[in-house]
C-alpha cells in the first residue's frame, strides 16, 4: 500500500509492470477489487483511496490465471477440501459471489502444503486459502479466515460445516 500518490512510482518498482491489482483491506465477494492497466488509472484510484482514507494493497495481475484460482478448506492444521473456481466470461474475479463456478479438483501436495502453512502463519484453526497456479509455482493470493461453505460442500459432496464443528468440540476440550 502506498500513503499518497507521491510514493506510487516507488512501490510499484518492487512489484512489477501493469496491469496491477488494487484491492481494499476491507470487502468481500470480490467487491471494490480493480483491474489497474494504466498509469493513469492507477493513480487516480490511489488518489480516491487515500482521500478516502481507505487502507488497499496493490498487487501484480497474474495473466496465466486470469479468471481461476483454486480454494482450499484448513480445518486445524488440515486442508479438508480443495476446488478450483473458474470466473464467468468477461470476468477477472473468480469469486462465487460474481458468478464463478467450482469444480472439485484434487491439488499437488506443494499446493496443500503451502495452504495448510498459510492458515498456519495467519495462526487460523479454520481458513479458506486462494492460490494461484504461475508458471513459477503456486501462489498464495489471500487467507480468508471466515470462509464460504456452500460452493465447496456442494462441489466436493462433503460437510465441510460439520468437519469445523467436531475440530472446534474437540479444540474446546482440550483448552478447557
Amino acid at each position: 500500500a502506498t500513503g499518497s500518490t507521491d510514493s506510487l512510482d516507488q512501490a510499484l518498482a518492487m512489484i512489477g509492470d501493469y496491469p496491477f491489482i488494487m484491492k481494499p483491506f476491507e470487502g468481500t465477494h470480490g467487491d471494490a477489487l480493480l483491474l489497474m492497466d494504466t498509469r493513469t488509472s492507477l493513480r487516480s484510484a490511489t488518489g480516491a483511496m487515500c482521500d478516502l482514507h481507505q487502507d488497499y494493497i496493490i498487487q501484480p495481475f497474474i495473466k496465466e490465471s486470469a479468471g481461476k484460482d483454486f480454494r482450499v478448506l484448513v480445518v486445524g492444521g488440515r486442508a479438508v477440501a480443495s476446488m478450483k473456481r473458474i470466473a464467468q466470461a468477461g470476468e477477472f474475479r473468480s469469486n462465487i459471489h460474481r458468478g464463478a463456478r467450482g469444480t472439485s479438483v484434487e491439488l499437488p501436495s506443494a499446493c496443500v502444503e503451502m495452504a495448510i502453512r498459510a492458515a498456519g502463519i495467519m495462526e487460523l484453526e479454520v481458513a479458506g486459502v486462494d492460490l494461484l497456479l504461475t508458471p513459477e509455482g503456486p501462489l498464495v493470493l489471500e487467507v480468508n479466515p471466515s470462509p464460504g461453505l456452500e460452493e465447496i460442500e456442494t462441489v466436493t459432496g462433503l460437510r465441510i460445516a460439520e468437519e469445523i464443528i467436531e475440530f472446534s468440540t474437540e479444540y474446546l476440550q482440550l483448552v478447557c
